[in-house]
């Protein structure tokens, strides 16, 4: 299983970078998951309110699982806080060609950086495992930086470089 982390700011463009790609990878019959941080609240809301499977969870249950046809929707809570870690292995369990994780900046996995303004420029010294950089335009990058870099609105030059570069392996 590949994967990749898209980072920035927010309103940076990564929701709409993330949407390109699983549609690139879609047409080339590759399986994505993405894994999205949702750090505003402790709590996501539910959509079953009312439906036996939110019964169950309100009686205590830990976790349910709706299965519908080929579509399975989860709900789990535990006591500790999930981990990105714990969210991956589901993904293996399911034999997904490529993870595209939204956030976690911290996580050390290789990442596609989105740099928006030049004030965002920081967000590079604060990540690890850069492996490229998409840039809205007239952004001026320190030349130090040896990490290949690509116009936001350049997308087909960054499919190709990440088909080449980030899934290559994927077939060995």
């Amino acid at each position: 299983m590949k994967l990749i982390q898209v980072a920035g700011y927010s309103n940076s463009g990564k929701t709409t970078l993330i949407e390109k790609l699983i549609t690139y990878l879609k047409r080339k019959d590759m399986s994505v998951s993405v894994i999205k941080h949702h750090g505003h609240e402790n709590r996501l809301a539910v959509f079953d309110t009312g439906k036996d499977s939110a019964k169950f969870r309100e009686c205590g249950a830990t976790g349910t699982t709706v299965v519908a046809g080929n579509t399975v929707q989860m709900h789990f809570n535990k006591e500790a806080n999930w981990s990105i870690k714990d969210a991956l292995k589901f993904q293996q369990f399911l034999k997904i060609d490529l993870v595209i994780i939204e956030g976690f900046k911290k996580e050390p996995f290789p990442k596609v950086v989105i740099v928006k303004k030049e004030e965002d420029i920081e967000l590079l010294e604060q990540l690890e495992n850069i492996q490229a950089i998409l840039l809205w335009k007239n952004i001026e990058l320190p030349t130090t930086l040896e990490v290949p870099t690509f116009l936001l609105d350049d997308f087909e030059s960054f499919f190709s470089w990440f088909m080449n570069g980030v899934l290559e392996e994927r077939n060995e």
